[in-house]
């Protein structure tokens, strides 16, 4: 049997196992020389162990077995060089050199799906030959068991805290990795619970909790790393085919996912104990069919889980069912890990870029203007229009690395949907579509509470019971459908629902009652208007409070949270037929299309996004309804702010109506006119917070520094409109 006979389904695993065991070597090669000429250090020595470690679990994994095994023996050679029953000398890392090019010669017949034929025995003798006991102790311990289970980890029932073993370096590598993992782990089960025929989800269920098991065991976690193995052993037989994955036991793994994220958690925070897991530990061996003690007789109560923070789900889209490709055309994908904070320190220059750009390009304007003709001056011309497409790729290219793709929020939420459903007593089943379009970095950390509390609405108010849903004459599984895509210079989040729509006269009986609008107030609003109301803080149609609504927030914060991004959001309902949440945000925050206008002497910015029409100031088409000004628009009245009164602008000229334009713009789809004294044109901008010292300014949402040098600020326009009209 060939090496790659049972593994067809997991082309793209052999792929990752390729590129990340190539990144392992390369650091492995600079350690082992580094251990020969260096002192005693621990942490050199763990890091070497480890990435031996990982070859030898993944290899084992994906049952390479020659691989396995020498990793294997490098491995417990290693580990007698961390408990100082050797010492690392050349002939020791000379063998062990020859053992990293013998992996990297390994990984070269892997990359290209070459078998590999040679025998092993020659570099099994060399690195045993220094081992003073050829690891016998070891043998106990295959590569699916546990790693180090003679490792004695003291259970003080004091509650002491339980020492690791590894530096802080290696702890925070394991917090990282665990936390990104435990995510996609659940992710996995609830996509198993879908699809419980596709072998690919279980195969990486497999190997996730036998990772988390052996890392957990290598730094002395010994009870999540025995909770893990017991999950390992559920999904084992999930392979072989003697378990169904229903929906009892995807709970259970569910449960063992969460209490995993608690020990990462306490590990985190220094704070690690030993915990009472017999639920977990009952509930898996009775998955297994194995002796069990009495079990609580339910899931002992622990924090809960933030919303926010709730394992994510994959999406069901058909990349998930195509994982699988010819070995002819699959190819490495180059990658590097880079900081976070170097690639923000690097769109800060390139932002100081653009803005000098636009400086010089001005400056070459005001040039050519003065000396039209001169062959110098056309050369400059050249030169600054060749430099502002270079500047303008570098740009693009540098907000292409921030990007990420929405999957990072989407997987959380099938998990959310699942729970809250299962509380309500409900049937939905979660569409995710669009993960793959991707955001600024900084949008995607903002963007998950709102998403959290529309699904939340939507799974609470928007989708009905099984029985109310039969008698519609509707499936009795209700659906939410959560999409994204591009638009332009936007992305486009879409929730939206099958359910019982929304009932604006509904709407308007609850804000009349609460006193958010009067009887007068409902008969000149439109229906979109009213159902708009539901984003005024304290609105809530819930008859009682309950953990998931009720309390009149939430709405209001999706609100506000959109705002800040300079974002808006729509509301499309029909009563029965479902109501639809569009949310449109602009691709990043740093870069923005600004339209810059004149307010006597001073000179704003205001985002495009927010702008809906520009128009000449006409006074025949102002008018005052209860002591407002409004604007009759076509066949809209809509209220009209002047902007030197609301941002206190002296008024050190009279400037003619001629003069003066009106901005319209659109906040939560209502429209407002803004009265400006002059249109300046559109700019791309950088956006500059306004810093520490000053902090949140009122009506300011940053400033940036235009063509000619001075510093511009950059209106609120939700905050300016909240403020002005409430």
């Amino acid at each position: 049997m060939g090496m790659y006979d049972n593994l067809g389904d997991m082309l793209e695993v052999i792929d990752d196992f390729v590129v990340e065991t190539n990144e392992l070597l390369d650091e492995l090669n600079e350690d082992l020389l580094q251990l020969e000429s260096a002192e005693e250090d621990n942490e050199l020595i763990n890091r070497v162990f480890r990435a031996f470690h990982t070859i030898k679990g993944t290899s084992s994994f994906l049952d390479f077995k020659a691989l396995s095994e020498i990793a294997h023996s490098a491995e417990n050679l290693l580990d007698q060089i961390r408990n100082h029953q050797l010492a690392p000398s050349a002939d020791i890392v000379d063998v062990l050199l020859e053992t990293a090019d013998w992996v990297r010669s390994y990984i070269g017949h892997v990359e290209r799906r070459e078998e590999y034929t040679k025998s092993v025995d020659q570099l099994l003798a060399a690195i045993n030959k220094h081992s003073k006991s050829k690891a016998e102790k070891y043998d106990e311990i295959s590569n699916d068991g546990d790693l180090f289970t003679s490792v004695s980890i003291t259970e003080n029932l004091n509650g002491d805290f339980i020492p690791l073993n590894a530096p802080q370096e290696l702890i925070d590598e394991f917090i990282a990795e665990s936390t990104e993992q435990l995510e996609l782990m659940g992710a996995d089960l609830l996509s198993m619970e879908i699809e419980p025929d596709n072998t690919e989800i279980v195969n990486t269920l497999f190997r996730a909790f036998h990772t988390l098991k052996g890392n957990s065991s290598l730094l002395g976690a010994a009870q999540l790393s025995e909770m893990a193995h017991k999950a390992e052993d559920v999904l084992g037989r999930i392979r072989e085919k003697k378990l169904q994955p229903d929906s009892n036991l995807i709970d259970v793994l569910l449960s063992v996912v969460d209490k995993a994220k608690e020990f990462i958690e306490m590990v985190k925070q220094n704070r690690l104990t030993t915990q009472d897991i017999s639920f977990w530990m009952n509930s898996l061996k009775a998955l297994l069919g194995e002796k069990t003690t009495a079990p609580p007789a339910k899931r002992p109560s622990s924090p809960a889980p933030k919303t926010e923070n709730v394992s994510e789900n994959l999406e069901k889209s058909s990349e998930k069912k195509e994982l699988k490709k010819s070995a002819d055309s699959s190819k490495k994908q180059d990658t590097i890990r880079v900081d976070v904070d170097r690639v923000d320190k690097l769109l800060n220059l390139v932002g100081e870029l653009v803005l000098e750009k636009n400086r010089l390009l001005q400056i070459n304007r005001q040039l050519i203007e003065k000396y039209s003709g001169d062959k110098e001056i056309d050369d400059l011309d050249g030169v600054n229009n060749s430099m502002g497409h270079i500047t303008t790729e570098l740009q693009e290219g540098i907000m292409k690395v921030r990007m990420l793709p929405i999957a990072n929020v989407f997987r959380k939420f099938p998990r959310l949907v699942r729970d809250l459903a299962k509380d309500k007593n409900k049937e939905i089943d979660l569409v995710v579509e669009g993960g793959d379009t991707e955001l600024d970095r900084s949008v995607i950390e903002a963007i998950g509470d709102p998403l959290v509390h529309l699904l939340r609405n939507a799974v609470d108010h928007g989708v009905e019971s099984p029985e109310i849903r039969r008698r519609k004459g509707k499936s009795s599984t209700g659906t939410i459908t959560l999409e994204a895509y591009q638009e332009g210079n936007h992305i486009v989040i879409k929730i939206s629902d099958d359910g019982a729509g929304i009932d604006p006269k509904r709407i308007a009986k609850k804000a009349i009652e609460k006193g958010l609008i009067s009887e007068t107030d409902y008969e000149i609003m439109s229906d979109r208007d009213i159902i708009n109301l539901i984003f005024k803080p304290g609105f809530s149609t819930a008859e009682k409070i309950t953990d998931v609504s009720g309390r009149g927030v939430g709405m209001d914060v999706v609100h506000s949270n959109i705002s800040r991004l300079n974002g808006t959001v729509e509301i499309d309902s029909v009563i029965d037929q479902g109501t639809a949440f569009i949310v449109k945000l602009p691709l990043t925050l740093t870069i923005m299309s600004g339209m810059v206008v004149r307010v006597y002497d001073e000179v704003y910015i205001i985002p495009l996004t927010s702008i809906a029409e520009t128009l000449k100031y006409n006074p025949k088409m102002i008018s005052h309804v209860r002591g407002q000004e409004v604007l009759r628009l076509r066949n809209s009245v809509l209220p009209l702010l002047r902007l030197e009164k609301i941002l206190n602008v002296p008024n050190m000229q009279e400037i003619s109506s001629k003069e003066r334009y009106i901005v319209v713009v659109n906040v939560a789809e209502r429209l407002i006119g803004l009265v400006v004294t002059g249109l300046l044109g559109q700019e791309e901008t950088v956006v500059k917070s306004l810093g520490h010292t000053l902090g949140k300014v009122l009506h300011l949402t940053g400033a940036t520094i235009r063509g000619d040098g001075k510093v511009n600020l950059i209106l609120d326009v939700p905050e300016i409109i909240e403020t002005s009209l409430g």
